[in-house]
């Protein structure tokens, strides 16, 4: 079976790159997109077939762009069926048929977080956003309920799907590979793990460190960087912790394996892989109670979900005073991802609704 795959960008070591890997290694889709840097994703990816279709660079204008540019795609190479992922690769629908798309959310710019988009921009950008958006919504309703077929990677996002474009979809949540973590130790410090960006919340994890005021332990930023979130990320840096940016996969994994607990406070994650890598690491995992994390954390047994702060501080703490509580929640984690995050169930049931495409 001929599979084409479309993502906007590869360039990050993220959870949806991390989809989009195992089902190429799986199917050998040819790979198009509008960036791909080798040495900021996965290394898997240099094995397979990318291509990068027209670079776009990577700036204010890229989303406008990549819009037009899948909006007008028509495929002329043969092919069985076109797996869609990030935004606005949903679009490639317009002018072909047959597309499974793997929806990791819709445009969170232009939906769920239109509003905290444009408390962020000045007058004339606010302009330019609003105008955009109610042009791309008019369209992506169009096109996404033309759309074959749909996978929601959470509950959250299927919720969205429905709540902003009316079109049902199938939730097949994200697997993880279970024998690549392990727990070494359980080390004094905390560590905020994933992508350096604003909707990422990072600064709340570091609020609730502050508070914790404990000399003996410290707290560790670890993820990938985008050019235009340099300004967040010297943010970041007045808190004078430890930041690690683009840290390889080996430095990550060592590092969960090592780490205390886990911190997680993204804005209404659409699923959230760090929960999983934090449970398959044996280690508790404190996210906030919101979006995906509530769907695969069990609070106050494999991790807690907290709703401020304070609560995120006394959580700290209280694992800090009991060891024994915070090993046994880690094992319970790991036991949780073993027996429900699997790669194996996740690409058995996207073969079957590809073939049957």
């Amino acid at each position: 079976m001929k599979l084409l795959l479309f993502q906007p960008n590869l360039t990050l070591k993220g959870g949806q790159e991390r989809v989009v890997l195992k089902i190429a290694e799986k199917f050998n889709p040819r790979i198009y997109c509008f960036n791909y840097n080798k040495n900021q994703t996965y290394p898997e990816f240099r094995k397979l077939d990318v291509n990068v279709t027209k670079k776009i660079p990577f700036d204010d204008k890229f989303f406008p762009k990549v819009c037009r540019e899948f909006y007008n795609l028509k495929i002329k190479e043969d092919y069985d069926v076109i797996n869609a992922h990030w935004s606005p690769s949903q679009w490639i629908r317009n002018n072909n048929e047959r597309v499974l798309w793997y929806c990791h959310s819709p445009s969170r710019a232009m939906y769920d977080l239109y509003k905290y988009r444009m408390k962020q921009y000045p007058l004339k950008k606010k302009i330019a956003h609003y105008t955009f958006a109610k042009v791309y919504r008019k369209i992506d309703k169009k096109i996404v309920n033309k759309i074959e077929y749909v996978f929601a990677n959470s509950k959250n996002t299927h919720n969205r799907l429905k709540t902003y474009l009316n079109k049902d979809s199938e939730i097949l949540s994200p697997g993880i590979e279970l024998e690549n973590y392990h727990s070494k130790d359980y080390k004094n410090y905390f560590l905020v793990p994933g992508r350096i960006d604003p909707t990422k919340r990072i600064e709340f994890c570091l609020e609730a460190f502050k508070r914790l005021n404990n000399k003996k332990f410290n707290i560790i930023v670890a993820g990938s960087v985008l050019p235009h979130h340099q300004d967040y990320l010297n943010k970041l840096k007045k808190y004078k912790i430890k930041i690690l940016t683009n840290v390889s996969e080996k430095k990550i994994k060592e590092l969960y394996a090592n780490c205390y607990a886990v911190l997680f406070s993204a804005i209404d994650e659409d699923f959230g892989i760090i929960p999983l890598e934090a449970m398959a690491s044996e280690k508790p995992i404190i996210s906030v109670n919101e979006g995906g994390p509530r769907e695969t954390i069990i609070n106050e047994k494999t991790g807690y979900l907290v709703n401020s702060a304070d609560d995120m501080k006394d959580k700290m703490e209280f694992l800090i005073e009991n060891r024994d509580i915070a090993e046994q929640i880690g094992k319970k984690g790991r036991e949780h991802v073993q027996e429900n995050y699997s790669w194996k169930n996740f690409l058995k049931r996207f073969e079957e609704k590809m073939k049957k495409l």
